[in-house]
Protein backbone atom coordinates (compact mmCIF):
# COMPACT_ATOMS: atom_id res chain seq x y z
CA UNK A 1 0.00 0.00 0.00
CA UNK A 2 1.07 3.86 -0.86
CA UNK A 3 0.96 6.10 1.96
CA UNK A 4 -0.23 9.61 1.65
CA UNK A 5 1.59 12.39 2.09
CA UNK A 6 0.15 15.08 5.10
CA UNK A 7 1.56 17.95 3.77
CA UNK A 8 2.31 19.94 0.26
CA UNK A 9 -0.66 20.32 -2.38
CA UNK A 10 -2.29 17.25 -3.45
CA UNK A 11 -3.99 17.04 -6.92
CA UNK A 12 -7.86 16.79 -5.52
CA UNK A 13 -7.01 19.90 -2.88
CA UNK A 14 -8.46 22.96 -4.32
CA UNK A 15 -7.58 26.51 -2.76
CA UNK A 16 -6.11 29.62 -2.71
CA UNK A 17 -2.04 30.51 -1.76
CA UNK A 18 -1.48 33.40 -0.12
CA UNK A 19 0.39 34.95 -2.77
CA UNK A 20 -2.78 34.51 -5.09
CA UNK A 21 -5.00 36.31 -2.61
CA UNK A 22 -2.72 38.88 -2.24
CA UNK A 23 -2.41 39.85 -5.53
CA UNK A 24 -6.32 39.74 -6.09
CA UNK A 25 -6.63 42.22 -3.10
CA UNK A 26 -3.83 44.23 -5.04
CA UNK A 27 -5.68 44.08 -8.09
CA UNK A 28 -9.25 44.75 -6.80
CA UNK A 29 -7.24 47.75 -5.01
CA UNK A 30 -6.52 49.43 -7.98
CA UNK A 31 -9.81 49.10 -9.87
CA UNK A 32 -11.35 50.73 -6.35
CA UNK A 33 -9.13 53.94 -6.54
CA UNK A 34 -9.76 54.50 -10.17
CA UNK A 35 -13.44 53.84 -9.73
CA UNK A 36 -13.07 56.38 -6.69
CA UNK A 37 -11.36 58.84 -9.00
CA UNK A 38 -13.68 58.42 -11.68
CA UNK A 39 -16.44 59.24 -9.37
CA UNK A 40 -14.77 62.37 -7.79
CA UNK A 41 -14.36 64.02 -11.17
CA UNK A 42 -17.79 63.26 -12.15
CA UNK A 43 -19.07 64.70 -9.07
CA UNK A 44 -16.98 67.94 -9.76
CA UNK A 45 -18.21 67.95 -13.29
CA UNK A 46 -21.66 68.27 -12.28
CA UNK A 47 -21.21 70.58 -9.15
CA UNK A 48 -19.84 73.07 -12.41
CA UNK A 49 -22.65 72.22 -14.78
CA UNK A 50 -25.21 72.80 -11.82
CA UNK A 51 -23.32 76.51 -11.53
CA UNK A 52 -23.45 76.88 -14.63
CA UNK A 53 -27.58 76.30 -15.14
CA UNK A 54 -28.17 78.38 -12.17
CA UNK A 55 -26.35 81.38 -13.73
CA UNK A 56 -27.83 81.15 -16.95
CA UNK A 57 -31.10 80.88 -15.32
CA UNK A 58 -30.42 83.70 -13.26
CA UNK A 59 -29.04 86.05 -16.35
CA UNK A 60 -32.18 85.06 -18.55
CA UNK A 61 -34.41 86.02 -15.67
CA UNK A 62 -33.49 89.13 -15.60
CA UNK A 63 -33.64 89.26 -19.37
CA UNK A 64 -37.27 88.11 -18.95
CA UNK A 65 -37.90 90.65 -16.32
CA UNK A 66 -37.08 93.51 -18.22
CA UNK A 67 -39.08 92.34 -21.45
CA UNK A 68 -42.26 92.09 -19.09
CA UNK A 69 -41.29 95.85 -18.07
CA UNK A 70 -41.51 99.21 -19.55
CA UNK A 71 -38.86 100.52 -21.75
CA UNK A 72 -38.30 103.45 -20.02
CA UNK A 73 -37.38 101.51 -17.00
CA UNK A 74 -34.39 99.96 -18.93
CA UNK A 75 -31.73 102.26 -18.20
CA UNK A 76 -27.87 102.25 -17.42
CA UNK A 77 -28.75 103.61 -14.03
CA UNK A 78 -29.87 100.80 -12.77
CA UNK A 79 -27.62 98.09 -14.01
CA UNK A 80 -25.89 98.16 -10.73
CA UNK A 81 -28.93 97.10 -9.26
CA UNK A 82 -29.97 94.48 -11.33
CA UNK A 83 -26.27 92.93 -11.00
CA UNK A 84 -26.49 93.10 -6.83
CA UNK A 85 -29.30 91.45 -6.86
CA UNK A 86 -28.62 88.49 -8.96
CA UNK A 87 -25.14 88.40 -7.22
CA UNK A 88 -27.08 88.26 -3.78
CA UNK A 89 -29.28 85.20 -5.62
CA UNK A 90 -26.47 83.67 -7.06
CA UNK A 91 -24.62 83.39 -3.95
CA UNK A 92 -27.89 82.12 -1.94
CA UNK A 93 -28.40 79.06 -4.31
CA UNK A 94 -24.99 78.04 -3.31
CA UNK A 95 -22.93 79.69 -6.12
CA UNK A 96 -19.22 80.01 -5.45
CA UNK A 97 -17.89 84.23 -5.97
CA UNK A 98 -20.92 84.74 -8.89
CA UNK A 99 -19.44 88.22 -10.17
CA UNK A 100 -21.84 89.81 -12.02
CA UNK A 101 -21.94 92.58 -14.56
CA UNK A 102 -25.18 94.04 -16.54
CA UNK A 103 -23.97 96.50 -19.11
CA UNK A 104 -27.63 98.73 -20.82
CA UNK A 105 -26.17 100.99 -23.36
CA UNK A 106 -27.99 102.60 -26.45
CA UNK A 107 -27.58 100.47 -29.95
CA UNK A 108 -26.08 101.58 -32.31
CA UNK A 109 -23.81 103.42 -30.17
CA UNK A 110 -24.06 106.74 -31.14
CA UNK A 111 -28.12 106.33 -31.07
CA UNK A 112 -30.41 107.02 -28.24
CA UNK A 113 -33.72 106.59 -29.46
CA UNK A 114 -35.40 103.07 -29.89
CA UNK A 115 -32.79 100.63 -29.31
CA UNK A 116 -30.76 99.48 -25.78
CA UNK A 117 -28.72 96.54 -25.60
CA UNK A 118 -28.83 95.12 -22.56
CA UNK A 119 -25.39 92.71 -21.84
CA UNK A 120 -25.50 90.04 -18.58
CA UNK A 121 -22.09 88.35 -18.30
CA UNK A 122 -22.18 86.03 -15.21
CA UNK A 123 -19.02 84.60 -13.53
CA UNK A 124 -18.41 82.00 -10.97
CA UNK A 125 -15.61 79.85 -9.24
CA UNK A 126 -12.45 79.88 -8.44
CA UNK A 127 -10.19 77.42 -6.15
CA UNK A 128 -13.54 75.71 -5.28
CA UNK A 129 -14.80 74.54 -8.62
CA UNK A 130 -11.45 72.98 -9.95
CA UNK A 131 -12.84 71.75 -12.92
CA UNK A 132 -12.27 74.66 -14.74
CA UNK A 133 -10.91 77.58 -13.19
CA UNK A 134 -13.67 80.29 -14.18
CA UNK A 135 -17.07 79.61 -15.29
CA UNK A 136 -18.73 82.00 -17.42
CA UNK A 137 -22.16 83.07 -19.21
CA UNK A 138 -22.60 85.77 -21.17
CA UNK A 139 -26.09 86.99 -22.96
CA UNK A 140 -26.77 90.21 -24.67
CA UNK A 141 -30.36 90.85 -26.02
CA UNK A 142 -31.73 94.21 -27.71
CA UNK A 143 -34.97 95.69 -26.26
CA UNK A 144 -36.74 98.23 -28.69
CA UNK A 145 -39.24 101.01 -27.73
CA UNK A 146 -41.53 100.52 -30.23
CA UNK A 147 -41.58 97.91 -33.50
CA UNK A 148 -44.33 100.88 -35.48
CA UNK A 149 -41.46 103.87 -34.74
CA UNK A 150 -38.59 101.55 -36.65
Amino acid sequence: MRSRRTTGRHRGDRGFTLIEILLSVLILSMAMVALMSMLSYAGRTQRFARYEMLCSNAAQDLLARLEGGSFSEIEAENAETYAAEMEASLEQQGVPDPTVEVEIAPWPENSTEHLKRVTVAVQFGGDTVRVKDLGSIRLETLFCDSVTEL
